[in-house]
């Protein structure tokens, strides 16, 4: 439901720059986990998708529960992340052209390394992928 929420939210954004999301969502799927810092991780994903995809695309997302934890996925068709290693650096962006501040991606690596989220990106010249895994029976509700 929260993650229906804010795609709900970002569709007409997506939509303005001719985009549009495809979904993978298992239901129900229960996380225990601050709302605010959840919602910093998802939007900043969705955001940086619309701001990053190339026109005309889709935004994929996917929300599954599997026995190691929960897994959130944002993939776009969109130039390969040449620095993946610096992205989350303070005020770095790979493209001055697109706004922002840069500080997106360092806040949420910040909250995912403060709740044992662990993040994998994989980046080619075709799609790019942010993969967070949220781990099961554990408290990470900082």
């Amino acid at each position: 439901e929260f993650l229906i929420e804010r795609l709900s939210y970002f569709d007409e954004i997506a939509q303005s720059n001719t985009l549009f999301f495809v979904t993978n969502i298992q239901n129900p799927i229960y996380l225990t986990f601050n709302n605010l810092l959840l919602q910093r991780v998802v939007d900043n994903n969705l955001s940086n998708a619309i701001k990053y995809s190339f026109k005309d695309s889709p935004i994929f997302v996917k929300l599954l529960e599997d026995d190691n934890g929960v897994i959130f996925e944002v993939k776009t068709h969109s130039k390969q992340i040449e620095n993946i290693d610096k992205i989350y650096d303070d005020f770095y962006r790979e493209n001055n052209a697109r706004g922002g501040f840069g500080l997106g991606l360092r806040i949420v690596k910040d909250i995912c390394d403060k709740n044992s989220v662990i993040i994998e990106i994989n980046s080619n010249k075709e799609e790019t992928k942010f993969t967070y895994r949220f781990k099961k029976n554990e408290n990470t509700a900082t």
